[in-house]
C-alpha cells in the first residue's frame, strides 16, 4: 500500500511539473506575441511616419494637411498604395513598404539640383491602424529614424518620403464610385466563389481612382525607386507575352478617365465564377480593346481617347516589360 501511495505521489508531482512547464511556455508565447508599449526613450514625434486614429499617443504625429486634404489635386505629391488586410499583419508583410521607402533614399534617381522632387507618400492601408501601431511601433520608429539620417547625410539628393498607415474597408474604399452601387445592389450569392479576390481587385481600382498614384502588391521587393524607374504617368506590367497584370500599376492624376473605364468594364464583365476576371483578365481585355491588332506587347506608350472624358484629348498607357518589375 505504501509503495502504491508513493507511486501515485510521484505521478502527481510529475503531472504538476508538466502542467507548470506548459503554463510557463504558454505565458512566454503570449508575451512574445504581445508587443510592449513604446519605451520612454522613444516618446518623441515620428516626423516622417504618420498613423491614423492614434494621435493620442505622444510619439504619433497627427496626419499633416497636405496628406489628408486635397491630395488628389496636388502636383507636388505622388502616392503609392500597399494594402494589408490580413487579420494580423506580420513583419514579412511590411517588406514592400519598407523597400519602397528605402529605394527612394539609397539610390535617388533625381540627381539634378534644379529639379524639385515630388513628395512620395507611401500609404499602408489596413483594417485597424491602432493595432498596427501597437504591433509595429518599433518598425515605424526605426523608419522615422532612417528618414532623419537620410536628411542629414543625403540632402539635397534626398527625396522627401513619408509613410502613412491608414484605415481601410471595402465600403470606404468604393464610396463615391460606381462600384458602390454595384456592390450595394448585387446579392452576395451572385458575387460567386471568387468574391473575395474580386473585392480585392475592386479595392485597388477604387483607391487609385480616388487618390491617384501607384498600387503595389505586398509581395514586391524594390531595388530601385519605381516611381521614377517605371516610365509614364499611367502604366501596367506584363505578366507574360500575352497578358497584363494588376499586381503593380500606376494612374495619375486622381480620377483618371482610364481607371473610370476599367471600373465600368469591371462591373459590365463581372464573373465571380472565374478567377482573375477583375484583375489580370480585366487589364488585358481593356488594353486589347484599345489596340486595333489586339496585341498587348507595346513598347511606345499607347495613345487613345477615353469615352469617359473625350474632351481631355488622347491619353497614354505604358506597358512595362516583365523584366522591369519581376
Amino acid at each position: 500500500m505504501t509503495s502504491i501511495k508513493q507511486g501515485m505521489g510521484t505521478c502527481l508531482r510529475t503531472a504538476l511539473s508538466i502542467a507548470l512547464v506548459a503554463l510557463v511556455g504558454i505565458t512566454l508565447s503570449v508575451l512574445a506575441e504581445t508587443p510592449p508599449p513604446p519605451h520612454e526613450t522613444h516618446r518623441k514625434a515620428l516626423k516622417f511616419v504618420f498613423v491614423e486614429n492614434v494621435s493620442e499617443y505622444e510619439n504619433a504625429a497627427p496626419l499633416p494637411d497636405w496628406v489628408v486634404t486635397n491630395k488628389q489635386n496636388r502636383g507636388d505629391v505622388e502616392h503609392a498604395h500597399v494594402v494589408l488586410m490580413y487579420p494580423r499583419v506580420k513583419r514579412a508583410h511590411l517588406c514592400t513598404a519598407e523597400s519602397l521607402l528605402r529605394s527612394s533614399l539609397i539610390k535617388p534617381e533625381l540627381k539634378h539640383a534644379l529639379i524639385e522632387p515630388k513628395k512620395l507618400v507611401i500609404n499602408v492601408w489596413t483594417s485597424y491602424p491602432e493595432i498596427f501601431w501597437m504591433q509595429h511601433w518599433d518598425w515605424l520608429h526605426g523608419l522615422s529614424q532612417h528618414m532623419e539620417w537620410a536628411i542629414r547625410t543625403k540632402a539635397p539628393l534626398w527625396r522627401p518620403t513619408f509613410l502613412v498607415v491608414r484605415k481601410l474597408s471595402l465600403n470606404e474604399a468604393i464610396a463615391g464610385t460606381p462600384l458602390e452601387e454595384f456592390y450595394r445592389t448585387t446579392a452576395p450569392a451572385q458575387l460567386g466563389v471568387h468574391a473575395a479576390i474580386n473585392k480585392a481587385d475592386a479595392t485597388r481600382l477604387a483607391l487609385v481612382y480616388k487618390h491617384g498614384g501607384m498600387y503595389v502588391d505586398s509581395d514586391f521587393i524594390f531595388l530601385k525607386d519605381p516611381t521614377s524607374h517605371l516610365p509614364g504617368a499611367c502604366g501596367a506590367s506584363l505578366e507574360d507575352a500575352h497578358k497584363l497584370n494588376n499586381a503593380i500599376f500606376r494612374f495619375t492624376p486622381a480620377r483618371n478617365p482610364m481607371v473610370a473605364e476599367l471600373i465600368d468594364m469591371f462591373i459590365a464583365t463581372y464573373n465571380g465564377g472565374v478567377w482573375g476576371t477583375g484583375g489580370p483578365h480585366l487589364f488585358t481585355k481593356y488594353f486589347m480593346s484599345k489596340r486595333p491588332d489586339g496585341c498587348v506587347t507595346q513598347k511606345p506608350p499607347l495613345r487613345f481617347e477615353c469615352s469617359q472624358n473625350s474632351s481631355s484629348g488622347p491619353h497614354e498607357l505604358t506597358v512595362w516589360p516583365t523584366r522591369a518589375v519581376y
